[in-house]
């Protein structure tokens, strides 16, 4: 569950498993055929917007996502480069506990 401490002292990165693509990828992202996709990451849930041209759409799917989790500490911080590929985020479990 995704609550306020976890927010507020955590990076937390969002994939999601696409057909824009066919893989995954990490949001926010944007297609060579304009489509957009963010979220929003809140307390107990994850809220994701799709457009495309700036219309909401729903023309391709998203069945998995997948949250990861970077407990923040004095000596790390990531930067988006940094974030893991495709291929690893592949092979994370579908819910792995760490606190």
């Amino acid at each position: 569950v995704l609550k306020t401490d976890v927010l507020e002292k955590n990076t937390i990165l969002l994939y999601v498993y696409t057909s824009d693509f066919q893989g995954w990828g990490i949001v926010p992202y944007h297609t060579e055929r304009n489509i957009r996709v963010t979220a929003e990451i809140r307390v107990g849930s994850v809220l994701m917007r799709k457009d495309q041209n700036g219309t909401p759409t729903t023309q391709s799917w998203h069945h998995k996502i997948r949250l990861v989790i970077i407990r923040n500490t004095a000596a790390n911080t990531l930067s988006r480069a940094q974030a893991p590929g495709a291929e690893e985020i592949a092979a994370y479990p579908a819910v792995k506990e760490l606190y």
